[in-house]
């Protein structure tokens, strides 16, 4: 795996677009063959057994989006493994795969995981704060947008039990989303519009502009509205920064 730094540096050298198409290119294919030599990748299945108990839930599921296994990429033991079939089971923050046989599910080791990507949602692992002061907590977040400001939410899921009379023990999904600014490695939480304005201070008459022409809801839309808001704020400071070169 020696020649991979090489590639990237390659990647960052070229002046050309097709010159960085190519370079692109030949990285793909390399990281291909490296994995179709070594099929199958013992590495990657040295998870444990998965249980799955997602056919005791009566009302909801435990997994992000869907109960079938979806092509993804997961970054396991500083490897990119690319069109694996996975499952993330949100109550257990477990990534799940199958076995190159089809038969068994295997649930990776989340210390081996730095990130996946799963139905165009790219989720990455943050690590709490040993000082205590970050709102972060360790655990896999979905990345909504990425650029001078980074918007990110985190999902979590829990099964809920009610015993009635009439229907006995039946067992339900909980699921609850907070939602992160990263600005300057500095986190934030974001509950609502004022929160947001808080962050973007430096640009507030802006934003406050651009909130009420685009008629942003953080009530109804709220991860849109974050998107949005990013973005447009990415510009402005960007724009800020081309003014001040000489």
């Amino acid at each position: 795996m020696f020649f991979f730094p090489a590639f990237t540096n390659m990647l960052y050298a070229q002046n050309s677009t097709a010159d960085t198409t190519n370079t692109a290119t030949s990285i793909s294919n390399a990281i291909n063959a490296y994995h179709q030599q070594l099929f199958p990748e013992t590495n990657l299945y040295n998870g444990i057994e998965y249980v799955d108990y997602a056919y005791t839930i009566n009302e909801g599921i435990p997994f992000f989006a869907t109960t079938q296994f979806s092509t993804g990429t997961v970054e396991y033991d500083n490897m990119l493994y690319q069109n694996v079939p996975l499952l993330y089971d949100e109550v257990k923050e477990a990534v799940v795969i199958i076995d190159v046989y089809g038969t068994n599910k295997i649930q990776l080791n989340n210390e081996n995981v730095a990130g996946f990507s799963l139905l165009n949602h790219r989720f990455v692992k943050l690590v709490r704060d040993s000082s205590g002061k970050s709102p972060i907590r360790s655990g896999f977040y979905d990345v909504l947008y990425q650029g001078n400001i980074v918007v990110y939410k985190k999902q979590t899921k829990k099964v809920l039990e009610n015993i009635t009379m009439s229907e006995g023990l039946k067992r339900s999904i909980g699921e609850q989303n907070e939602y992160f600014i990263k600005k300057r490695n500095t986190f934030y939480v974001v509950n609502n519009k004022k929160d947001v304005l808080s962050i973007t201070k430096d640009k507030r008459t802006e934003m406050q502009q651009y909130i009420k022409k685009n008629r942003l809801n953080f009530r109804r839309a709220k991860e849109l509205s974050l998107i949005k808001i990013a973005s447009y704020y990415d510009q402005l400071t960007a724009k800020q920064l081309l003014l001040h070169i000489p």
